[in-house]
């Protein structure tokens, strides 16, 4: 009698148990469910090729998370140049930190010690807001008094400058962030869309449906985040969908794609979840 009464129990159990779990996939197949990935209080973040991550923290302090979690490296020297704003780690061995307060861009290697620090009024460059790695390892920033687009190398030597974009374009960019991917150039302005320019800084064409924040390129799409919308436009194929972020991010978070997963950054971590 009690083997009887145990086997149904089980029985009982194993098919709420797995009621619960199919219940729980369908919910969350109809919206996003954002789950915490690394507990802390950052002001940034970002993820480099090989799963690596950056955070600035909230004194400043830039630390380096190997893909385990594990604290590996950390750069605290920050305080002689301002607070750091951005982060462009797309060559893990060449992390370049950008400072607005004093426009400076320091190069660190990949156990984040300095390597050169680059300053930009010293090259007459006084508005800028966008910085990037070149495809071959050198220094993209964009001018937004001039309206161009500048190569230069480490040590500041002018290697290539645009035409000014505003000869080209009906509305030039502005509050931009800029990414180097797939041969391309990619301008990322909050408001006036994606501009896209070749490898000599030749503008090409503008997307102006692609306004918003946090905007980057993961594979072969672009994206930027509008309230609580991700817009994606794929590159070859000149789509643009978008999926809905409500009750899952707010329009003053960093959030970014990477690898067809939603990093948000919150008061108390970094959370992710899957797009597929």
């Amino acid at each position: 009698m009690k083997r009887k009464l145990f086997i149904l129990f089980f029985f009982l159990f194993t098919c709420g148990y797995s009621f619960a779990q199919i219940q729980r996939r369908i919910d969350a197949s109809g919206s996003l469910e954002l789950t915490k990935w690394m507990s802390g209080k950052f002001s940034y973040f970002n993820l480099d090729a090989i799963g690596n991550l950056y955070v600035i923290n909230e004194s400043g302090q830039i630390k380096k998370y190997d893909s385990y979690g594990d604290s590996s490296q950390v750069f605290q020297d920050v305080k002689k140049w301002g607070r750091p704003s951005y982060m462009d780690v797309s060559n893990p061995l060449k992390i370049r930190v950008f400072f607005p307060d004093y426009l400076s861009v320091i190069t660190l290697d990949r156990l984040m010690n300095p390597r050169t620090t680059l300053n930009l009024r010293k090259n007459n460059h006084f508005r800028v807001k966008g910085i990037a790695t070149t495809y071959d390892n050198h220094i993209w920033i964009y001018d937004e008094q001039l309206c161009r687009i500048f190569k230069m190398d480490d040590e500041g030597s002018m290697l290539l400058e645009s035409a000014d974009l505003r000869n080209v374009t009906v509305q030039t960019p502005s509050d931009i962030r800029i990414s180097d991917r797939n041969g391309e150039i990619y301008l990322f302005d909050v408001k006036a869309g994606i501009f896209f320019l070749d490898y000599y800084g030749a503008f090409k064409k503008r997307i102006p449906e692609m306004f918003g924040k946090n905007g980057g390129i993961d594979r072969e799409y672009a994206y930027v985040f509008e309230d609580e919308t991700l817009k994606m436009y794929h590159i070859k194929d000149n789509n643009i969908k978008s999926i809905s972020l409500k009750n899952v991010t707010t329009n003053n978070e960093q959030a970014m794609v990477f690898g067809g997963m939603l990093y948000v950054l919150k008061k108390d971590g970094i959370y992710r979840c899957s797009l597929n």
